[in-house]
């Protein structure tokens, strides 16, 4: 699209000259006409030469005129009227200056004598023809436009090309004038469109953002929304908000609402509902009949599941995902160790599981609620349409899946007899949902739909927990282990020197008891989830006032995020080599495992709050990257990007891409 400006520089324009000879009008073209602060001096005692004018104009037959002109009252006959219109309208704008600029201001001088003084010389002091400032009220020249017949129109309802194109030229322009700073100011959007912007890659920009902003940033929301948020990456906030001021930063209402397909479950829950889960699961987590369960399936699960497939794969010269495979291993793992059953969603087939597919459907979901302002994704789950509708789909089959789990378990404890079951506890242990049923059948308030709802939000929160945590952290340990060569050797041989008594089978499995002593693969465990956390940033709400040691002061309703993968990259908390991937900062000179404080080192959570399977974790995570490791060498397929995506759950972006190759 071509545009033409012609631009009449005259002070006295009579109607001889808008003509289309004059302006150079040829057949076809869209004419807007634009007059700033022009026409007033035209509004004649008479009013013969503004209607001339007008009439002149619509001669053109523009398909636009826009007038831009003071709303104000300075066309009056007398003397006194004029005076002290111009008194109080003035007096606003000297005021204005007066707050902006001081009184030196060669700036506000300049304005003063040059503009405004003329102005209201002319308006006070003159009569007849030599009075040209005639300004008029809205109303007024709505009138004089509609005589002349034009027709006043919404730029936006009816123009709205013009009314985008005025706004993309004001993006542009407001873009290129900000363009070398991170962090973009909106007028009236606030920070949300440089969130928009950096959504694929949000949080490396996070972390560009935190850098250059002594750790901690406010994130505006658009105006007349109450969507401010504090981010912060600061430990000693950190602290703060996990451990000294806990009981003043809980989840929130907002976090509950987003998360509403969790239901009550612990993730979800504050004050005493969180403590009574928060003791119950600490009890079966920590009971014997559990760690026998954990020990036998992480095992199994290992042997009979993971090897397999991974040497099918690998016989077979397949390029795999290796991180649908631990997401897919993981799944599986969680359901045994929870429900007691194997959806076996972890073959040479890849097989899909519907179950799975809805925990997927319900992150991205989640996701999508953190990008858009609340009353968008609230509008959209009210007419069930987009991801919401996705979102209902998936949480009808989560809820049918867990269902027939708490049916199906009911019944078998109902069926088999109580002595049969007690010898079968002491051979295999007993998973979490039989734990939890026998301890609260026998509660009265448990009963009916209560007692399924309690169950249905326990195991659901458990499991996400024990799925994308552990898989997410397995397929980034598994990438930096394959990107540092002497890293893989060092593992290898902490591995045949503390395992010397592993039997040489087809391929070798470790038991839980060989896994306590390798301090370097925990090194190296612990230093990958510095750098990659499986829940890269977290939020809090704010109940009463606060300051936090940064010295940002924090009101009620308020959102305070940090960002535990922004931290692993800040250098004045892990030093300059912090983006480096090194095992050895983790071991001290005793060769003995180093401790980093929670608030320095978050993966874990910190404060009440701290993650109660994080034991659980660390057996499982060293489980498979043992059985992995020292049967396979991890390639990774030549030109494979990998990138953080935005996820609740730090996934890969486009999956992590291998081939497998069996050691000698």
């Amino acid at each position: 699209m071509s545009l033409e400006f012609n631009v009449i520089n005259k002070e006295n324009v009579s109607p001889s000259l808008l003509t289309k000879e004059n302006l150079n009008l040829r057949q076809g073209e869209f004419l807007v006409m634009n007059s700033i602060m022009h026409l007033h001096k035209y509004v004649r005692e008479s009013r013969g030469s503004l209607k001339a004018i007008l009439q002149a104009i619509r001669k053109l037959n523009p398909a636009l005129l826009t007038v831009v002109e003071q709303d104000a009252n300075h066309n009056g006959p007398f003397f006194l009227g004029r005076f002290l219109e111009s008194l109080h309208y003035y007096s606003a704008i000297f005021d204005s200056l007066e707050a902006s600029l001081p009184r030196s201001s060669l700036q506000r001088i300049k304005i003063e004598s040059s503009h405004f003084a003329e102005q209201i010389h002319n308006i006070v002091a003159s009569e007849g023809s030599d009075r040209v400032e005639r300004h008029e009220k809205a109303d007024q020249w709505r009138r004089q436009l509609g005589r002349a017949g034009f027709q006043i129109v919404g730029l936006l309802t009816n123009y709205p090309e013009i009314f985008l194109a005025l706004a993309s030229f004001f993006f542009i322009s407001y873009l290129l004038k900000h363009k070398n700073q991170v962090l973009v100011q909106w007028p009236i959007l606030g920070t949300v469109p440089s969130i928009l912007f950096n959504s694929t890659c949000l949080h490396d920009w996070f972390t560009e953002v935190l850098k250059g902003s002594r750790g901690t940033v406010l994130l505006t929301g658009p105006w007349f929304t109450k969507t401010d948020a504090f981010l912060t990456c600061d430990p000693a906030n950190v602290h703060h908000i996990l451990v000294t001021k806990f009981t003043n930063y809980p989840k929130g209402p907002e976090y509950s609402e987003k998360f509403d397909v969790l239901g009550d479950g612990i993730f979800n829950s504050d004050s005493t509902s969180w403590m009574m889960q928060r003791r119950m699961a600490q009890a079966h987590m920590s009971s014997n009949a559990f760690r026998q369960c954990l020990a036998r399936t992480s095992r199994e699960m290992v042997e009979k599941r993971l090897m397999p497939t991974l040497e099918h794969a690998c016989d077979e010269g397949r390029i795999v995902d290796l991180q649908d495979v631990m997401l897919r291993f993981t799944f599986d793992n969680a359901c045994a160790l929870i429900f007691g059953v194997e959806p076996r969603c972890l073959s040479i087939d890849f097989p899909v599981v519907p179950f799975a597919k809805a925990l997927d459907d319900v992150e991205e979901a989640i996701v999508f609620r953190y990008i858009v302002p609340g009353k968008l994704w609230k509008l959209l789950r009210w007419m069930k349409i987009g991801k919401e509708r996705k979102l209902v789909k998936a949480k009808e089959t989560i809820d049918k899946f867990i269902s027939q789990c708490i049916s199906v378990k009911l019944e078998e404890l109902k069926r088999v007899p109580k002595e049969i079951r007690e010898k079968n506890e002491a051979e295999k242990g007993k998973d979490l949902l039989t734990s939890y049923m026998d301890s609260t059948l026998s509660e009265p308030e448990m009963e009916g739909l209560k007692y399924f709802k309690f169950l249905r939000d326990t195991t659901l929160n458990l499991l996400i927990a024990g799925r994308d945590t552990t898989s997410a952290s397995l397929t980034w340990f598994f990438w930096l282990v394959a990107k540092n060569p002497s890293v893989e050797t060092k593992i290898i041989e902490e591995l045949r020197t503390k395992c010397q008594h592993v039997e040489s089978r087809k391929l070798v499995g470790f038991e839980t008891s060989d896994l306590c002593g390798l301090v370097y693969l925990h090194a190296a465990l612990c230093e990958s989830l510095r750098l990659y956390p499986p829940l890269p940033i977290d939020q809090k709400g704010v109940l009463r006032p606060d300051v936090l040691p940064s010295g940002d002061a924090i009101k009620p309703g308020e959102m305070i995020m940090y960002s535990i993968y922004a931290m692993g990259r800040m250098e004045w908390i892990w030093g300059e080599d912090c983006l480096e991937f090194k095992p050895e900062r983790w071991i001290t000179k005793e060769n003995e495992l180093k401790f980093e404080p929670p608030n320095k080192f978050v993966a874990f959570n910190a404060g009440p709050r701290s993650c109660l399977g994080k034991d659980i974790a660390f057996t499982q995570m060293k489980a498979v990257a043992t059985a992995v490791l020292y049967n396979f060498h991890v390639q990774v397929v030549e030109g494979h990007q990998v990138s953080p995506n935005t996820s609740v759950m730090l996934f890969m972006k486009h999956g992590l891409k291998v081939r497998l190759i069996k050691r000698q």
